[in-house]
């Protein structure tokens, strides 16, 4: 027979912690108050819409956060990040086209000698740096850049003596159509205004530089927006920066190009004539 189990005491059922019989209560942010059922708070339910920004956190918006230029992408096929574009250098680049015109207005033949090599140095500069961005845009920057610039350079000079003509062209349309109209126009008598008058057949000397000022003018315009000229602004505008770097070298840049300016217009104002050297002076039409 089995042994009796009538006397034995029967095992004790769990402890259970004891429940409220209260629902539980919410508060005003939706949260509901665990530590009145003696459950974690820990559990709570996220009873916020889909998409909100708990109370504390930043709202990016759902957009990546923002880089630096310059700064690589993470993706693999992004590549190199492009070459950061020069500084504009306005206030130099303006000082400088004053001086040029104060200088064709007493010194034509020196400009034009000064000037034409000027922007084909820029426009190899510009060339050339082009070039160096190009490159770097396909297989990033590399050591032996500087040395691909130099070697090159030869290169990107003839390069830029080729490309320049029709600039050059373009130039001097402008310049001998401003100064022909000009010179027959005012010689002739048919137009007279401030400094603009003639004497004989001829504009007076005063009138001589003012014409050759807005001729100038007319081809500086021609040299910096004619055909292909992008590459002569990219290029003066780094040349600048390396010659003049900083805003310390661009004052400098301004206040020498300033002081000049002063000059030869003082030299204007008290009658000195126009020299055309080296060149021999033009023959101009004359008034009927």
């Amino acid at each position: 027979m089995l042994p009796s189990c009538a006397g034995a005491p029967a095992p004790a059922p769990p402890s259970v912690p004891p429940r409220s019989a209260a629902p539980p209560s919410w508060d005003a942010t939706g949260e509901d108050d665990r530590w009145a059922t003696g459950e974690s708070p820990t559990q709570a339910w996220d009873t916020r819409p889909y998409g909100a920004v708990a109370p504390g956190a930043h709202d990016d918006g759902g957009y990546p956060a923002p880089g630096y230029p310059g700064e690589w992408s993470d993706d693999p096929d992004a590549g190199p990040p492009p070459a950061p574009a020069p500084p504009r250098r306005t206030g130099s680049l303006l000082a400088l086209t004053l001086l040029t015109l104060t200088a064709a207005a007493l010194r034509p033949g020196a400009t034009l000698l000064v000037l034409v090599p000027a922007v084909l140095l820029a426009r190899t500069v510009g060339s050339v740096a082009e070039a160096v961005g190009r490159r770097r845009e396909r297989v990033g920057a590399r050591r032996s850049d500087a040395l691909r610039a130099v070697v090159s350079s030869p290169w990107h000079l003839v390069r830029a003596l080729v490309t320049l003509l029709p600039s050059l062209l373009v130039a001097a349309s402008l310049a001998v159509i401003v100064l022909g109209v000009g010179w027959w126009l005012v010689g002739s008598g048919t137009f007279e205004a401030g400094p603009l008058r003639a004497v004989g057949d001829a504009p007076a000397p005063e009138s001589v530089a003012t014409l050759l000022v807005a001729a100038a003018a007319a081809g500086l315009a021609g040299l910096w927006w004619g055909p292909a000229a992008r590459t002569t602004r990219v290029g003066a505008r780094r040349l600048l920066g390396a010659v003049a770097p900083g805003r310390g070298g661009a004052t400098v840049v301004v206040l020498a190009a300033l002081v000049g300016a002063g000059v030869l217009v003082a030299l204007a104002v008290t009658g000195t004539l126009v020299d055309w050297a080296p060149f021999a002076a033009p023959t101009l039409p004359v008034g009927a």
